[in-house]
């Protein structure tokens, strides 16, 4: 009984997967742009970030 019916709702089921995968797409690059890039600086210049650490220290763009 419980096969029938997940069998007849199939199109709704993958297309809720699809959305959620797209949508978790979206967040995780969404995400990565705002922690990192440069950030305005108070006279209006950008500052340096770090992109990695080497042997424990930072290495700035």
């Amino acid at each position: 009984m419980v096969m029938r019916k997940l069998r007849t709702q199939m199109r709704w089921i993958m297309l809720a997967i699809v959305v959620a995968f797209l949508f978790s797409t979206f967040l995780m690059y969404e995400g990565r742009g705002t922690r990192r890039g440069p950030r305005p600086s108070s006279n209006g210049a950008m500052e340096d970030y770090e992109v990695a650490q080497v042997n424990g220290r930072p290495l700035m763009r």
